[in-house]
């Protein structure tokens, strides 16, 4: 059962320690932003930094790229299996020159999809937060078929819809418990996914037509992200708001002198700050190789308890209350991102999953054979 969850070639011992650290990576990657949010300065202001938190997300991303270099230099295991791929990307006739210029397209996505999400999670539940990133196959799903033309079949709209009536329950357990404001949150976090479904796509455009490792594609993300980010900031130094409101950083939307001061002034909030900077580049390096090495069914199972152990620490650390709508939404997105990766397989609905198609395709195959050989 356990071997079945693991690709051809990846070794028992590989699979665990990938699992292992996607799961403890994802799991601090949610809870360590909300430990910032929640730090505050000596006015007894919250940490709220979202575009700053967007920079030191991307500078995570960039250190990938450093990564990817060093993998090339160092290890020929590594450049030996780059080779190959690059020698099966020309004979499919891809792109093998590297466009450096490529992933600003989906740095620039990513760079809008993560302001939204940093904003949301200093408003919410981080746990509610989690269990809505799982609708991300809804917007995925959506601009694939219009840009992609991706087929959906019933068992994808059964699943999907499925993940569409958890959304709506867990909106509707923030809008009940969340105090302060819910529909702000719930708006940016649901308009988050819809960055995600692009940038998704638009990264899978790219790599069908170039040849561009995953690692470099993500560390080029963050070299591109660093600029972008770095020109947000600048520019959200100039914009005045109510010094009163809690959106506001010294009368205007970021003080950035006031920000980095505050950050090494105080070694709580430093310490945070690099921890996420670090398990953001090692949560990046292990859902590279998550997606490679093992299958969607551990995939899956990681998701699942990543929300309930971010849940867990929503009860401990922030003393949220338990609630029956927050369960139901967090049921229903499972089973329907079950169902959607066909995972699970209703009856009735799984005549158009990958594995019943592929075994049509063996036995048309097979008929021909048969034909031939009458011949």
């Amino acid at each position: 059962m356990y071997r079945s969850s693991i690709k051809q070639g990846t070794s028992k011992t590989s699979a665990i320690l990938i699992g292992a650290g996607t799961l403890i990576t994802g799991t601090i990657n949610a809870v360590i932003i909300k430990e910032q949010d929640i730090i505050k300065n000596d006015a007894g202001k919250e940490f709220f930094h979202p575009f700053l938190q967007t920079f030191f997300m991307f500078f995570a991303e960039f250190i990938i790229l450093l990564v990817f270099y060093g993998l090339m230099s160092y290890s020929i295991n590594f450049k030996n299996e780059f080779v190959i791929r690059r020698e099966e990307a020309r004979r499919l006739g891809r792109n093998i020159k590297t466009n450096n210029l490529l992933p600003i397209f989906p740095a620039l996505v990513d760079l809008i999809g993560s302001i939204l999400q940093f904003v949301s999670i200093f408003l919410m539940d981080p746990s509610i937060y989690v269990m809505l990133r799982g609708g991300v196959p809804i917007t995925t799903a959506i601009f694939s078929a219009l840009f992609l033309k991706t087929r959906l079949y019933s068992h994808h709209k059964v699943g999907l819809t499925s993940i569409f009536l958890g959304l709506v329950f867990l909106c509707m357990s923030s809008l009940m418990t969340q105090q302060t404001h819910p529909a702000v949150s719930i708006i940016f976090a649901l308009s988050s996914l819809v960055t995600t479904g692009i940038q998704f796509v638009i990264e899978e455009k790219v790599l069908a037509q170039s040849f561009l490792h995953p690692l470099k594609l993500v560390g080029l993300e963050g070299l591109w992200g660093i600029m972008l980010s770095s020109v947000i900031l600048l520019m959200m130094s100039f914009i005045k708001c109510n010094e009163g409101s809690e959106f506001c950083n010294g009368g205007h939307l970021e003080d950035i002198p006031a920000t980095l001061k505050q950050v090494f002034g105080n070694s709580s909030l430093l310490l945070v700050v690099l921890i996420a900077i670090i398990n953001s580049s090692f949560f990046n390096f292990f859902g590279m190789s998550v997606a490679k090495y093992v299958s969607p069914v551990v995939r899956t199972s990681i998701s699942v308890f990543v929300s309930i152990l971010v849940w867990i620490y929503s009860f401990v650390r922030l003393n949220h209350e338990f609630s029956t709508l927050q369960l139901a939404g967090f049921i229903l997105v499972v089973f329907g991102n079950l169902i959607n990766q066909e995972i699970l397989e209703i009856p009735g609905l799984n005549t158009n999953t990958r594995k019943n198609q592929e075994k049509r395709a063996l036995f048309n195959e097979s008929l021909a054979v048969e034909d031939d050989d009458d011949e």
